[in-house]
């Protein structure tokens, strides 16, 4: 009877192991669709208001609007570019969005064209929210049932 409950308990946690690594994927594609939804706002911060990037997040940040603080504590005593990269490597969003992020924050900091990076950068980001979308329509079932077998199969060499 024991052997059973324990046999039980390997496949239920294989399957709950499956579980969180789909909850993953599916956390990564909800973090790009917020970037790409508040994208549009910070466009028309930076273009309409011509205000300087880090003034738009301040306002962003005490609006809760674009979730700078959401992911990782930033050093305050950096200065701007430090803390974007900082952030932008701290998003949950794959190498692509990191990246494509990143970019964002070094291009309008050093003088390009903002209209231009935002462009480049929404391209990016609807790419990587593409790519983590096929990959959750893929694999979001199947982490589940490997994580199953995978108990199942331990169990059975177990006994």
């Amino acid at each position: 009877m024991i052997r059973f409950f324990g046999a039980a308990l390997l496949s239920l946690g294989g399957w709950l192991l499956g579980r969180c690594c789909a909850a993953q994927l599916a956390e990564r594609e909800r973090t790009a669709e917020l970037l790409l939804r508040e994208l549009p706002l910070l466009r028309s911060r930076i273009l309409d208001y011509a205000l300087p990037m880090p003034t738009v997040l301040e306002q962003l940040e005490r609006e809760e609007r674009f979730p700078l603080r959401a992911y990782e504590p930033l050093p305050t005593e950096a200065d701007f570019t430090q803390r974007w990269v900082h952030f932008a490597s701290s998003l949950p969003t794959g190498r692509e969005g990191q990246e494509s992020v990143a970019e964002l924050g070094l291009a309008i900091s050093a003088g390009a064209d903002p209209e231009q990076a935002l462009r480049f950068c929404e391209e990016r980001l609807e790419r990587c929210r593409q790519e983590l979308e096929r990959k959750r329509r893929e694999s979001g079932r199947l982490y589940p049932a490997l994580g199953c077998c995978a108990g199942v199969l331990l169990s059975l060499l177990l006994l």
